[in-house]
């Protein structure tokens, strides 16, 4: 029962990352919405409706969990800075 929750909310994570990945910083506003989501519910009602939300997961709070924090890495991946960024002053 763990693994199967377990293995939905890894699904949900690769999935939400490459959900945030094809809608890119265009599209930033609604994936700062999902990533700060608080219930599945609220995860579905803002990703686009012609995209993803036709998923039928047997654990669909493990899902789209993971769905929120695969949205959320990526937008903190975009938030980074390379190493060799010059510092302004």
């Amino acid at each position: 029962m763990e693994e199967e929750r377990s293995r939905w909310l890894e699904i949900g994570m690769t999935a939400g990352y490459s959900y945030a990945t094809k809608r890119g910083e265009a599209d930033r506003l609604r994936l700062g919405r999902i990533a700060r989501a608080h219930s599945a519910a609220e995860v579905k009602a803002n990703v686009a409706q012609n995209e993803i939300t036709q998923i039928e997961a047997p654990r669909p709070t493990s899902f789209w969990s993971g769905f929120a924090h695969g949205v959320g890495r990526y937008l903190f991946e975009q938030a980074q800075l390379p190493i060799e960024a010059p510092v302004e002053i």
